[in-house]
This record gives C-alpha cells, sequence and structure tokens, in this order.
C-alpha cells in the first residue's frame, strides 16, 4: 500500500487531523482519482460504507462544482454520468467492510493493495479509475 502512495505522489498518513491524513489513502483504496469527479466519489464510497452527514455535505459542495464544470463546458460530464459513477461508488461502499473511524492503515502498511483491498471488501470495478474525459462541449 506505501508503495501504490509514492507511485501516484500522495502523501503518507502522517500530518494534520486523523481523517485528512487518512483521506489519501481512500484514494489508493477505492481507486478514484484526485479532480472533482474522482473526490466525490470518494465521499459517495465513504457514504455508503458508513452514513455520516460529512459525507452528505462534502458530497454536496462536490457536486455545485460538477455543476460548474458542466455550465462553463470544462471537462464537463453529463448529469447522469456523474449519477452513474456516483452511484456505483456509493454501492462500492455499501458492499465493503470498511469502516473510516477503525481503519488503521498503519497496520497494513507493508501489505500488498490488493490483500489491504480484499481484506476490506473493497472491489475493483472498471469504473474505480474513472478519468474523466478531457472534452469541452461547442
Amino acid at each position: 500500500m506505501g508503495n501504490h502512495l509514492a507511485e501516484h505522489d500522495l502523501e503518507p498518513f502522517e500530518h494534520g487531523p486523523r481523517r485528512q491524513q487518512l483521506h489519501d489513502g481512500v484514494h489508493v483504496l477505492t481507486g478514484y482519482s484526485t479532480d472533482l469527479i474522482g473526490e466525490a466519489a470518494v465521499q459517495a464510497f465513504l457514504l455508503g460504507a458508513k452514513w455520516r452527514l460529512v459525507h452528505v455535505l462534502l458530497l454536496a459542495g462536490l457536486l455545485r462544482g460538477l455543476a460548474r464544470q458542466r455550465r462553463a463546458n470544462v471537462n464537463a460530464l453529463s448529469h447522469g454520468e456523474v449519477q452513474s459513477h456516483l452511484k456505483i461508488a456509493y454501492r462500492r461502499g455499501q458492499q465493503s467492510c470498511f469502516d473510516l473511524d477503525t481503519w488503521q492503515p498503519e497496520h497494513l502498511w507493508e501489505m500488498p493493495l490488493v490483500e489491504v483491498r480484499s481484506r476490506l471488501g473493497i472491489s475493483m470495478s472498471s469504473e474505480s479509475s474513472f478519468a474523466p474525459p478531457s472534452r469541452v462541449n461547442s
């Protein structure tokens, strides 16, 4: 898992509040990117794994950002594409046994990522490493 963080220029779990420390690790576990749709997918996944108001609020803010992108025609995904992607992320969270409140990545650091995902019940789907197309609608 540690190798995957380094390969993708993500920060290890060392600084800031505990939830902030774990954030990049959740991107690694889920395979979601760090752009707006990836951040929204992480929040949908976390919401599916364990309902928390903070994830609803963060997701709402990210959805506003995605709507602004769509209106500005900047790397815009259609409403349907966003909805489909977030439903999949939510279901992946529901199907996992991941709990951000009790997850201790330090104990899994040396373990291969595929094994960590397996232990946490995090499936990888074709949508996991979703990268939105670079396009501008005319």
